[in-house]
């Protein structure tokens, strides 16, 4: 079954960045090697931290080593974080094939409203954290 091509819109604050077809070509920007090296530290990181939040409570500078690391850090969250994702993107996929541009945009925009409420959340949190409290009004 042929589905009618869709166009896909972007903000006004998106940008566009052109490649040189011979950056393209090369195939990835890091190398298999790289990429588990990346792991590696990551899962090192989220070990450290996870000692040191179960050891005491963490400093304010510590705190910052955490963001990115939440679902490395809590089993559940991660869960969660997965499960979400994919009925998410289960949805949209579904969606596409009934729906107009802008009734998809909006369907995504409601599911996705949870994370980024905790994404703001999770901003406004640092950001006091690493202010001042006379500029924080």
């Amino acid at each position: 079954m042929d589905h009618p091509r869709r166009s896909v819109h972007f903000s006004q604050f998106s940008q566009l960045s052109v490649y040189d077809k011979k950056e393209d070509e090369i195939g990835h920007w890091h190398s298999s090697q790289d990429k588990r090296r990346f792991t590696r530290e990551l899962m090192q990181d989220a070990r450290r931290m996870g000692m040191i939040l179960a050891r005491y409570e963490p400093q304010e500078d510590e705190i910052y080593n955490c963001v990115g690391l939440e679902n490395l850090l809590s089993f559940e969250k991660a869960r969660r974080t997965m499960e979400y994702k994919a009925r998410h993107a289960k949805m949209i996929i579904n969606a596409q094939h009934i729906c107009g541009p802008e009734k998809l945009s909006r369907i995504s925009e409601q599911s996705s409203a949870c994370s980024r409420l905790s994404a703001q959340k999770l901003a406004e949190g640092y950001w006091m954290l690493g202010t001042p409290e006379a500029d924080r009004s």
